[in-house]
């Protein structure tokens, strides 16, 4: 288990430091106006397309593998958990805080992803009202 938590810290690590990196261009971008003429777009357009397309679509796919990878572990820790919760009437007979880690880890996984998801719907509308 310990090898699994040090792999998904890791792969969390290195989403999340490239968050903290693309972060400022990201909300930079969503606060790109749409210019009300056509023939002002073509700048504030291609601004957009390349923070989408170099920044956000890359950090949101990291995100949702290391989600997807280390799921399946943790859906087999919270099995193991209810099981053990059941069959102890209630109680938890044991602890494992490498466990728990793996848990969070995860969830925070889960989190970036469904934020720079956000991010993303944000930027991909912003793209269309100035392709229209």
């Amino acid at each position: 288990m310990g090898d699994i938590l040090s792999a998904a810290s890791l792969l969390l690590t290195i989403v999340t430091v490239l968050y903290a990196l693309w972060y400022q261009e990201l909300m930079s971008a969503l606060e790109i106006e749409v210019p009300t003429h056509r023939e002002d777009r073509p700048a504030p357009l291609s601004r957009i397309n390349s923070i989408l397309y170099s920044r956000a679509v890359p950090l949101f796919v990291s995100s949702i593998l290391v989600s997807v990878v280390f799921i399946p572990d943790v859906i087999n820790i919270l099995r193991e958990v209810f099981r053990a919760w059941i069959q102890a009437g209630g109680d938890i007979p044991s602890y494992s805080s490498v466990k728990t880690a793996i848990c969070i880890v995860v969830a925070f996984s889960i989190a970036i992803s469904f934020h720079v998801g956000s991010i993303l719907l944000r930027l991909f509308k912003i793209k269309h009202e100035m392709e229209t």
